[in-house]
């Protein structure tokens, strides 16, 4: 079963941003790694503090997102024929305009072949 978090810096932010001590930063981009997971493919639990992947492997703009709920933004990103081929996906993060990471997703392999494009989705949750 995967995992996911809302770090700690984007909660930070957050309540920044309802206090109007700083406006809240966009969703730019989603990162990519190869280190969620553990030795028999089982998803890692994710740390409150992480700020960081365990491995990122490459990071890209959002190709858009989807309100999904009155509490849920959905973002997705597109890995193309040529990007990353042969890696083994296993964590995503969400990255905000001023470069932190907002939210990780941590799941069992997703196999990249050189053949197929493969969108990868994330939820921000409130």
């Amino acid at each position: 079963m995967a995992t996911s978090i809302t770090t700690k810096i984007a909660k930070e932010k957050l309540i920044k941003a309802r206090c109007g001590e700083k406006p809240l930063p966009k969703v730019m981009k989603i990162a990519f790694g190869n280190g969620g997971t553990n030795e028999v493919n089982e998803p890692l639990e994710i740390d409150l503090d992480q700020s960081s992947l365990n491995s990122e492997l490459s990071r890209k703009n959002i190709d858009g997102y989807n309100i999904t709920a009155y509490n849920k933004c959905e973002y997705y990103c597109t890995l193309t024929e040529q990007e990353l081929v042969n890696e083994k996906i296993t964590e995503v993060a969400l990255i905000d305009e001023e470069d932190d990471v907002i939210a990780i997703r941590n799941f069992k392999a997703k196999y990249k072949d050189n053949d197929m494009q493969l969108r990868f989705f994330i939820e921000d949750e409130f």
